[in-house]
């Protein structure tokens, strides 16, 4: 997403950048290592969570970036009009609770000839393993996504005013040990996998991976657009 909206390798020096729902600061962390301190480019970290904002502002500090951390909801912007050059959501909009309303905020807050940037997920890789381990459970609605597609895509970005819609799929291989991925999706699903379904689930993904390392697959969109 970095490459594809023009901030690596080298981006503008005046560029103004929003990391909306920006978690722990990972976009932030990947940008400053590429391009270093003094590039010139400034980042407001923003999210909802004070405990992500919190984590986020001790990296801007340890690493002395150009950078500050803020609350901030993505239905709700706390910026003025027309301010970014960029605004940047990684793996966000998919869990914000009214993307038609998160996407006429990163509009707004968008100076004109700026960029608009989205990952999404396609198809995770947990989906099929959970479906299967758990036959019969509600599951999250991942294969009912607007994000899936490029069309689908294209009919919630245009209307709010968007043009030059790019999206550019990515698929990945994960590779780790089936223990941490199992607590890891415990932590990710903390309603779901709970009781008779976390055993269930543990005991699926024991016995078809083993107790060792796994390899799963990721599909996910990247997605920019300008702001005319």
């Amino acid at each position: 997403m970095l490459l594809q909206s023009g901030l690596l390798p080298e981006p503008a020096a005046n560029a103004v950048v929003l990391d909306n729902a920006c978690g722990s600061g990972v976009l932030a962390t990947i940008l400053f290592n590429t391009v270093g301190v003094d590039s010139g480019v400034k980042v407001v970290c923003g999210d909802l969570a004070e405990v992500m904002v919190e984590t986020a502002s001790k990296r801007i500090q340890e690493n002395n970036w150009n950078a500050e951390a803020r609350i901030a909801d993505a239905h709700q912007l706390p910026f003025p009009d027309d301010y970014f050059t960029h605004n940047l959501m990684n793996f966000g909009i998919q869990l914000v609770s009214n993307s038609e309303l998160a996407l006429k905020e990163c509009f707004r807050v968008l100076q004109p000839g700026g960029k608009v940037g989205f990952t999404a997920w396609v198809h995770p890789g947990w989906v099929d393993d959970l479906k299967v381990a758990l036959e019969g459970v509600e599951l999250p609605a991942f294969g009912k996504s607007p994000w899936r597609t490029k069309e689908s895509i294209l009919n919630m970005l245009t209307p709010v005013g968007f043009t030059n819609v790019d999206v550019q799929p990515l698929v990945f291989e994960h590779r780790g040990k089936i223990s941490t991925f199992v607590r890891y999706m415990g932590i990710l699903f903390t309603k779901i996998l709970v009781g008779e379904n976390a055993d269930k689930y543990s005991a699926y993904m024991t016995k078809k991976y083993g107790d060792g390392d796994f390899t799963s697959t990721w599909t996910a969109a990247i997605i920019t657009a300008d702001k005319p």
